[in-house]
């Protein structure tokens, strides 16, 4: 649901410059933090406030690898792949170290760079300017790494718990 609301909110508010820039490049990996806190009161403060700071600067350092131009590869078609990769591993590790430890790195890293290269494909077809499309789809691609993206990290978590496990065999942290 989270990523659906960025999707739409953002096809509208980047016609407003200031607000949408806020709401494209700095809100969503705060909000989306937000979402996967949900159901952990078990939690606590500081390390949901610490994974809130981890989960929020690592989609701006996406966003800024990704819209920044101060290094000639970041204009490079690749360049939004790697931020998508890094940032589903980033969050993954994050979630694991404060979140929970039955998550699965075996499982769960090859999901991680699955769902950033899935997810990075439409937004690098919009940057790639192959296809002549109109605008409006242009920013419709670029914008559906909200809903692909926390979608199937929303799936990695589901994949990579091994909570099936726990009660049949012993599972360390």
């Amino acid at each position: 649901m989270s990523s659906a609301a960025l999707f739409l909110a953002n096809m509208f508010l980047l016609l407003v410059p200031f607000i949408g820039i806020i709401t494209t490049l700095i809100f969503p990996g705060f909000i989306f933090g937000f979402v996967l806190l949900e159901n952990k009161q078990h939690i606590s403060p500081i390390r949901k406030i610490f994974f809130l700071i981890i989960s929020g600067g690592l989609f701006i350092a996406a966003a800024f690898l990704v819209t920044g131009h101060s290094f000639s590869w970041q204009k490079e078609i690749y360049t939004f792949s790697i931020a998508s990769v890094s940032g589903a591993v980033g969050l993954l590790l994050a979630y694991k170290s404060l979140l929970d430890k039955s998550i699965s790195l075996e499982k769960g890293i090859p999901l991680a760079v699955g769902t950033g290269l899935i997810s990075a494909l439409l937004p690098t077809i919009a940057m790639s300017n192959v296809l002549n499309i109109p605008q409006i789809l242009d920013t419709a691609f670029l914008l559906s790494v909200y809903i692909t993206w926390q979608t199937l990290f929303g799936w990695l978590l589901n994949k990579a718990g091994v909570s099936d496990y726990i009660g049949t065999t012993s599972v360390s942290s």
